[in-house]
């Protein structure tokens, strides 16, 4: 599939993404990273968008990570 490029905005800021997802998902996904985000903040004042953004970072990491471990076991293999 041919990739396509986008220009979406997170927290105001302007991102290209060239991918093959449609556009649909890539605004979706976008919208979804800025809802997270917001919603860190919003539960910690404190807490800076660049912080927000590093602790859902970690956090999409460690959920990939376990899904691997998922995936692995029930192919009945190892990671």
């Amino acid at each position: 599939m041919k990739k396509q490029k986008y220009e979406v905005q997170v927290l105001g800021m302007p991102l290209n993404i060239q991918t093959t997802e449609s556009e649909e998902v890539v605004r979706k996904n976008a919208k979804r990273v800025e809802d997270e985000i917001n919603d860190l903040i919003y539960k910690n004042a404190r807490i800076t968008k660049g912080q927000a953004l590093l602790f859902l970072a970690l956090d999409y990491l460690s959920e990939n990570e376990k899904l691997k471990a998922e995936l692995a076991e029930l192919k009945g293999g190892k990671k």
